[in-house]
Parts: C-alpha cells; structure tokens; sequence
C-alpha cells in the first residue's frame, strides 16, 4: 500500500465528479431549456406578429397619413378586405420581400377589424383562387397578394410594394407598403373615377409613373385613341403626356379637341405635360391658349435653384403663394418641412389672363369664366434660351406649372373643369416621386383630390431603407464650397498671424 496514500482525497475526487457532472448536466438542461423557450416565443411572435419596430426609419409601422385615411372604413359590416398570399405562410417567411409585405399587412389586421390576412398554397391547391380572379387577367405567381372585396379584386406583384431606381432593376431603396395597402382598400371601396391616357400622338402611355400614380389614387385607367373612341361622359380626367404629332381639330375628319371640350364642359379635368423636346403643335396649342395657356419655345436653366452637376436642368421649383393655384400646394407650403418639387428639361409657360375677377376671362358662348393661376415658377435667376435658334434668352422667373378653373352655371347647377399644364414631362419620374425628399407626387394627388372631389393616398411616402437623396441646390452647393475651401482656411491663418504677433511683440 502507497505511503502516501490518502482515503480522504478519493472522498474530494469523488464529490467534485459527482458535483461537477450535476453542474454540467444543469447547465445543458438551461441552455437547452433556453433555446427552447427562444424557439416557441419566436415562433408565435412571427405567428402573432408580436415585435417592437426598432428600425431606424419605422418601416413596419403604418403611415400616420394611411391610418387617418382608413379612419372612415373603420366598423364597418359590410366592408371587408382580405389580403390573399399565395404562399404558406412558413414558406413565406423564407422570402425576404414577402415577409416584409406580409409583416406591414399584419400590423394593419391589428389595427382594422375589416382587414383580415390568408395563405393559400397555389402549388397544391390553385383551384383555390379561381373565385377572386373572374374580373382580372392576371396570373397569380406564388409571390404575388391578391386583394379582393369578396366581389372584385387586385392582384399584386410583389416587388409593386417596393421602389427600385430602375423600373428594370431588382435593387429596391424603398418599400412603398403603406401606399399599396391603402390603394387597394380606396380602389376596391366603389369609389373609382375614370382617367383617359389619350394615344396615338406619340405619347409616353404605358407603363409610366403618371400612370401608376393614378392606379395608386383609386382611378380607372384607360387608354383612347380620339381618333376612333368617345370619351365616357363620365370620366373625370383627361391626361395629354407629352405627344409628339399633332391633334386633329375642325378641318379633319374627325375633332379630337372638340371631344375634350365636351368633357371639359361638365366637371372633369384636363392635364397637359409638354417638355422642350415637343415639336410645334398649332392645333392642341390653340386650343389650350383658350384656357390661357402658351407653351413658349423656350428652355429654362435655373443655375441657382438645380441639382449640382445637371447644367441648371434639374431644378428645384418654388411655390406660388396667391391665387387658384396656390391652393393645390398649400398643405406642402404649411408642412413644418416642406419638400421640393423638381422639374427637369422644362420650357415656360405664359399665362394669357389672370385669376382674379378684374383679369379672368369671360366666354359667352357657354357662360363660363376661366380664371388662370401659376402653381410653380422658377426662382427670378432662371435664363430661358430660345428653342428654334431664333430670338434672343431672356432672364427672370417664368411658370413651369399653372392651372386654369372653369367656372359656369349649367341648368342651375354649378360647375367647375380644370386644366392643369406642365412644362415638362418628368413631372412624374419615379425618382421625383418616391421617397420623402421631393413633393412632385403629393402636388399631383393635391390635384386629383380637386378635380376629382375624392381621397386620395396623399402624404403617403415610401419608407426608404437609406436615404441618400441630394436636395442642396447648385447656389447651396456652391456657398458650402466656398465656405469649407475659403472661410477655414481664412480662420487658420487669421489664428497663425495673432499668434505670430502675440509671440513676435510679447
């Protein structure tokens, strides 16, 4: 037997086996314990949608402006909207675009009692869907959201709820959310007023932002050719995008302009955009003269007021504050920070009369008078250069958008037309008309809302993940150089020389 053998020490080894094992058998009971609370409570938290929004710009919290919006469907029986996936809702998850839509739509169930959600696997069971596509001819893929009434429905693709710079592009900056939710809802509610996007001039029609911002805004969108189509007399709008030929008027074989009279003699309204590529358009131009409107041959550079590095192309417009037109641009004038309405490769626009009594026009032929209003004009820096080569540039502010209000009594019952022009055609680019830092889309829902007389989803923006959006204008620009390369410098040195002095004479 071992000298220096101790029973005691095997008693200790024992124990700390015996106590160590327990510890480690404890601690692996925890930990498992642990991951399988995590794994339950994050399981009925995707379930339940139960999560705080701690991104940095509040992406899955709804729109204060589409909560105010939805108000007026609030309790309501008989109104119902559901929001079909076609996808399991496990499966769903896995897709990132998905389940960002899926998630904000769940954070509006919450909210609303006619809201509800649903999953539906199309792969095994497509038969399931047919019911909600009888008035469309979409072809649901399994990302894709129908939206239905119980009556008529939507059918979204997913990467519609989100903002890419590129309409070919799958790179998103933005998720846009908000605004395709409550779209759908004021679009499948019956309030729906019909929109003309006339064709066969050459204009920009199909697969256009205008176009989708008057999808956006609850209208039905159809194309007309004036050539060979009535106009619905009860269509509410008229949309000329930038066309390249002519309209035909009293001499030819049909008039187009005397159909947009008709309309324009009810309560309905006209929009005109023309940029400085437009070739001369004697019959359309004539007409719209009666509406005090001129598109001069002209092209505006505002060098003080434009994106830095577009040549006084791209330029920040400023807000009239008076007349008819200002009332379109009031709430954005009042907002505690304002944004900017941008227009790019525009001409000017001279208004024929004015928007007070004095200097509004009287027709006799329909007993209507026109008052006509600038709703943005260039800063007074701006230079306007002459198109054909003739003639001489001229400096000074100018309008780049107006509107004209037709007032008349009809059988007694008042009425108003509008005709909105523009001195461009990319008014309605999507680069001006997502994310929060220009107004170009709330002027247009401003203007829908009006003419219209209906909701629209105004001063819903999309949620952008980074904004990196450039609103500094070219004299902003330039006054942050001269200040970083000439004031610092200046002060370094004005420093050096006290400090030289203070040494040289101490």
């Amino acid at each position: 037997m071992d000298k220096n053998y101790n029973p005691i020490n095997d008693i200790q080894k024992k124990r700390r086996l015996k106590y160590g094992t327990f510890a480690l058998i404890l601690t692996a009971a925890v930990i498992a314990l642990v991951v399988l609370i995590n794994a339950i409570f994050g399981a009925l938290c995707i379930k339940n949608t139960w999560y705080v929004d701690m991104t940095e710009r509040d992406l899955f919290t709804p729109d204060p402006n589409a909560i105010k919006l939805l108000e007026e469907y609030r309790g309501s029986e008989e109104f119902n909207i559901e929001f079909i996936f076609c996808m399991p809702e496990d499966k769903l998850i896995k897709n990132d675009l998905c389940n960002m839509v899926n998630t904000m739509i769940k954070r509006y169930d919450e909210e609303y009692d006619f809201i509800s959600v649903k999953y539906i696997d199309i792969n095994r069971n497509p038969q399931l869907i047919d019911k909600y596509l009888n008035n469309t001819a979409a072809s649901p893929k399994t990302t894709s959201v129908i939206v239905t009434n119980g009556k008529n429905s939507i059918v979204y693709a997913i990467d519609t709820f989100f903002v890419s710079s590129d309409a070919n592009s799958a790179s998103y900056y933005a998720i846009n959310a908000d605004q395709k939710i409550v779209s759908a809802i004021m679009r499948l509610s019956g309030d729906t007023p019909l929109a003309y996007f006339v064709t066969n001039h050459g204009e920009s029609v199909d697969n256009t932002a205008l176009r989708e911002i008057f999808v956006d805004a609850g209208y039905e969108v159809k194309n007309i050719d004036l050539t060979t189509e009535e106009i619905d007399p009860a269509a509410k709008m008229i949309v000329i995008n930038n066309p390249k030929t002519d309209f035909w008027g009293a001499d030819q074989a049909v008039n187009e302009i005397k159909k947009i009279d008709a309309i324009l003699d009810g309560s309905a309204g006209l929009m005109v955009f023309l940029d400085e590529t437009a070739n001369e358009l004697p019959i359309l131009e004539d007409y719209l003269a009666h509406w005090g409107v001129k598109f001069e041959r002209q092209s505006v550079r505002d060098y003080s007021s434009s994106v830095p590095g577009s040549d006084g192309k791209v330029i920040f417009a400023k807000y009239t504050d008076s007349g008819n037109g200002a009332t379109i641009t009031k709430s954005l004038r009042e907002s505690s920070s304002p944004q900017k309405p941008v227009i790019t490769n525009c001409r000017p626009i001279t208004l024929l009369y004015g928007d007070t009594d004095e200097t509004a026009k009287y027709f006799s032929e329909n007993h209507a008078t026109r008052y006509a209003s600038s709703i943005l004009t260039t800063t007074s820096d701006a230079v306007s250069y002459p198109l054909d080569g003739e003639g001489k540039e001229s400096k000074g502010a100018v309008n780049v958008l107006t509107l004209t209000v037709q007032h008349r009594l009809k059988d007694n019952v008042a009425q108003q037309s509008f005709v909105i022009a523009g001195g461009t055609n990319s008014f309605s680019d999507s680069e001006y008309i997502n994310g929060s830092s220009y107004a170009n889309k709330d002027i247009l829902y401003n203007a829908m809302k009006i003419i219209a007389k209906k909701n629209v989803p105004l001063g819903i923006r999309a949620k952008v993940f980074s904004d990196d959006s450039l609103t500094i204008t070219a004299k902003e620009a330039n006054t942050w150089t001269a200040v970083c390369t000439l004031l610092f410098p200046a002060t370094v040195a004005f420093v050096g020389i006290i400090v030289y002095a203070r040494r040289r004479y101490k």
